[in-house]
């Protein structure tokens, strides 16, 4: 059955710079109640084709998916007839077929458990994901099934049969029913489940073979990324960037990328809008294809005439950032207090070096 579509709530239209500043002047009085640091990494919906649903956390209605917008515990996201989507969390890699309904259940450094309610997903883990260090947890309404290492997992939900299918092209899975039932699941090895006491459920079937044939594209297009040279794969959007933009070699900065086809008078954080993404609050949605990881990672400055973007050491882990800006103060436009009990009017990009301060409580 094909979920409803509805327009794009209010919360999510772009807002006046005005309106923005006195949004996040609210946020910065708000969120220093926060005991806890927030996330150091979101979901990145990397590629859709067709109708594409997101239900927000905390919302139940259904709206069509926003571009460059990170998704975060508790959203959920359904694919329409003949669409399909792949999402990035670090370097895991989460492909859903059509009508699937997914929900990210838990995101966190150390896990992500996502609840396949129903429909077909493959998650391909690289680097040290699954591993004692990471929780990597898939449920759906019977069984749960954990990800031990890296490699290429699929599994298909069916709840109107009450089945799971499970299938581990390589790596190492445990999959667990209530009470306690669980089973090892090697490379080359699959099962079905039925009910939630790791039953039986009879032969496995092959998935469709044009949705493993989508996957094995995507695994291609990854494997053979350019800007995975020069920029960690825990940063969400790297793909994009091949496609946009250019490498270069700086000798000050090591790698940079400059965007292509922007106007000669483009700057960063000048095209797009403020959005509340909890629990961050406002957060920077950039209107360009390639405009999540260079507005959430990494540092802009200007090289000659042009603006580029430095991505920052690649073997470190990346922490996500709402906006790495700096605020301008000024003497009008209602006292707007941003940071520091000064008012604001405007933003730009930090330059390699500058320190984020960011406006709501956090550690070193």
């Amino acid at each position: 059955m094909t979920m409803p579509r509805f327009p794009i709530p209010a919360f999510a239209r772009p807002l006046a710079h005005l309106l923005a500043v006195l949004l996040l002047a609210c946020m910065a009085g708000g969120a220093s109640a926060q005991d806890a640091d927030p996330p150091g990494r979101v979901a990145y919906l990397n590629h859709r084709q067709g109708n594409l649903s997101v239900s927000p956390s905390g919302d139940n209605s259904w709206y069509e998916s926003e571009p460059n917008r990170p998704l975060v515990q508790g959203d959920r996201l359904w694919t329409d007839r003949n669409a399909r989507a792949e999402l990035y969390v670090g370097d895991i890699a989460v492909r859903m077929d059509e009508q699937t309904q997914l929900e990210i259940s838990e995101l966190d450094d150390q896990t992500l458990r996502l609840t396949l309610q129903q429909g077909r997903a493959q998650l391909r883990l690289r680097g040290d994901a699954g591993g004692e260090q990471e929780r990597v947890e898939l449920g759906t309404g019977n069984v749960a099934v954990v990800l031990r290492a890296p490699g290429d997992y699929r599994v298909q939900a069916d709840p109107q049969a009450d089945t799971t299918q499970v299938m581990v092209a390589h790596g190492n899975a445990t999959v667990y029913g209530d009470g306690g039932q669980s089973q090892d699941l090697g490379s080359r090895q699959q099962a079905v489940y039925t009910g939630r006491d790791l039953t039986a459920g009879g032969a496995p079937q092959p998935l469709p073979a044009d949705f493993d044939r989508w996957v094995a594209e995507r695994n291609r297009l990854e494997d053979q990324s350019q800007s995975a040279r020069y920029m960690s794969r825990e940063i969400p959007g790297y793909m994009q960037l091949d496609q946009y933009g250019q490498w270069q070699n700086d000798p000050n900065y090591g790698a940079v990328w400059y965007p292509s086809n922007v106007a000669s008078d483009w700057s960063p954080y000048s095209d797009g809008y403020w959005a509340v993404v909890a629990p961050w609050g406002y957060t920077w949605i950039d209107r360009a294809p390639w405009g999540f990881a260079p507005f959430h990672y990494g540092r802009w400055t200007r090289i000659g005439p042009r603006w580029c973007w430095v991505p920052g050491h690649r073997h470190v882990r990346p922490v996500y950032s709402p906006a790495l800006v700096a605020f301008l103060g000024g003497g009008s436009a209602s006292n707007l207090v941003v940071q520091g009990g000064r008012p604001a009017v405007g933003w730009f990009p930090l330059a390699p070096g500058d320190r984020w301060r960011p406006p709501y409580r956090a550690s070193e």
